[in-house]
């Protein structure tokens, strides 16, 4: 039956012994009634909701409510959860009572057993809660009902089940993952797409490999190597040539070697052992997220390093940055120096053959650009304006090679 762990604010969310704690606020004589456990989630009983009539703007017209054990807190944050089915296609909301009520949106419901969750930070009038079943004629079935603020002890919903994989079985099914992920976007690119970053950030910054312990893996952070070893960016590569075209050009990427030249020689090292074990890498990505105080001399180290690796090369994510939204007029003349010096550099090492291109990070300063990278920061060629910076003339002197204004009237002329 439902598992302990929470304090439930329902007293009856079982319904293992009936619906003693649940009552018709309205609806027909008949719409309330206990389920068997024939009709149960799990457990001796559910609740069991008749709705004769379809009303979708009136969900409240069929509504059954039960009183929290106490008050929702303000502020605090809650969860509703409930399981639910109906006989037929459904719709399902939930609603609280109190001074200002909430209203969950319509949940689509259908014979098959859902479970639906509710989360809302709680305003302290919230005194119960009402499934709201007018919105669509038919018989529903709820179960497992749970409302909660995490608190410990009481009841809740079944947790799922976690069947812990061996390592063989884990490898299998990730290199099958794999392969399943590159061949389909391989295969449905194959006519539109020609250059790929097969494989992204594998170093650490002393320039040894990650070993897939960095980060939350439990969450937001998945390494190959972990499940897969060093050899993950031999298949990798081995997968993208398989199904990409024979002349696509295939890159490994990473950040940072401009700053740490431990990195950078890590990265062509790994290259190296890569094409040792009989796959092909066609180039080197350099991220470059920079700064003002970046050391010129470490990036033109770097792209003495990167050169002699005899790949294809290219700035795949250029941006400088200034450590304020508001820069100065100085501020922009100087990072309109850095721009132009890193292309300056970047041509001056990296022999024509092998450069492969520059990516600028980016557009603008626009404070929509940056909600989520390098915010509070103005490091593009355009300012949030959308007009352009000293920066966007460094860039075009650097990849010109000379000034593009020098002998410019000012008058537009077509050819």
């Amino acid at each position: 039956d439902a598992a302990t762990g929470v304090v439930n604010l329902v007293s009856n969310g079982t319904f293992n012994s009936g619906i003693t704690g649940w009552t018709k606020a309205n609806g027909a004589t008949d719409a309330l009634s206990a389920a068997t456990s024939a009709n149960a989630y799990e457990g001796a009983g559910a609740m069991k909701v008749v709705n004769a009539t379809t009303d979708a703007a009136n969900q409240w017209k069929t509504q059954i409510n039960s009183m929290f054990t106490s008050t929702m807190t303000s502020g605090k944050d809650y969860t509703i959860s409930y399981m639910i089915k109906s006989e037929a296609t459904g719709s399902v909301r939930c609603s609280t009572t109190g001074t200002t009520a909430r209203y969950q949106g319509d949940q689509a419901t259908s014979t098959t057993w859902k479970l639906v969750e509710w989360k809302f930070t709680a305003n302290g009038t919230e005194t119960g809660l009402n499934f709201d079943l007018g919105g669509t004629a038919g018989t529903y079935y709820i179960d497992n009902v749970v409302v909660t603020s995490g608190a410990a002890a009481g009841g809740g919903a079944t947790a799922p089940i976690t069947v812990e994989k061996t390592d063989a079985e884990k490898t299998k099914l990730i290199g099958a993952a794999m392969q399943d992920w590159i061949s389909k976007m391989m295969t449905h690119y194959k006519t539109g797409v020609f250059a790929w970053d097969v494989v992204n950030e594998p170093m650490k910054e002393d320039g040894t490999l990650r070993n897939g312990t960095e980060g939350d893996t439990a969450t937001d952070y998945f390494s190959w190597i972990k499940y897969l070893g060093k050899d993950y960016a031999v298949t990798a590569f081995k997968l993208a040539r398989q199904y990409g075209n024979a002349t696509d050009k295939l890159f490994i990427n990473d950040y940072n070697l401009e700053s740490r030249l431990d990195k950078c020689d890590g990265i062509i090292n790994y290259v190296t052992y890569i094409e040792s074990q009989g796959a092909k890498v066609d180039g080197i990505g350099t991220q470059m997220h920079i700064s003002l105080t970046t050391d010129k001399d470490k990036i033109a180290q770097m792209f003495q390093k990167l050169a002699a690796s005899g790949k294809l090369i290219k700035i795949s994510e250029l941006d400088v940055r200034l450590g304020t939204k508001t820069p100065t007029v100085a501020q922009q003349a100087s990072q309109a120096a850095m721009y132009q010096y890193v292309i300056d550099t970047y041509k001056k090492y990296i022999p024509a053959a092998q450069q492969y291109g520059i990516t600028i990070w980016g557009v603008s300063d626009s404070v929509k650009e940056h909600e989520f990278w390098l915010p509070d920061e103005s490091p593009n060629l355009w300012d949030a304006n959308y007009v352009r910076k000293h920066a966007y003339k460094g860039t075009a002197d650097g990849l010109a090679g000379k000034d593009v204004s020098k002998d410019f009237s000012g008058e537009l002329v077509k050819k």
